[in-house]
């Protein structure tokens, strides 16, 4: 479970990256810019904390598909969150 927990974090990494090189907002491009950079360490910080209390993780997948609208960004982020 918590493979798929890491998995997930680690796409919403990319696809922010996408939506962020995407945008014609600029407040849209900072705040994903933001979020792209700041994920990579919290997430990394909660997987290793993980798995020193209890071993490795299984395997983590990757999405190989990603929302290009970055219109779609708002909705996707409530429905990561709704995930989280």
């Amino acid at each position: 479970m918590a493979n798929r927990y890491v998995g997930l974090l680690m796409n919403s990494r990319t696809q922010a990256h996408a939506f962020h090189l995407m945008t014609n907002s600029f407040a849209q491009h900072k705040a994903l810019q933001a979020y792209y950079e700041g994920i990579v360490p919290l997430l990394d910080q909660w997987a290793e904390a993980y798995m020193g209390k209890y071993g490795r993780l299984g395997r983590v997948t990757s999405n190989k598909r990603f929302i290009q609208d970055p219109k779609k960004a708002r909705a996707y982020f409530r429905t990561l969150l709704t995930r989280v």
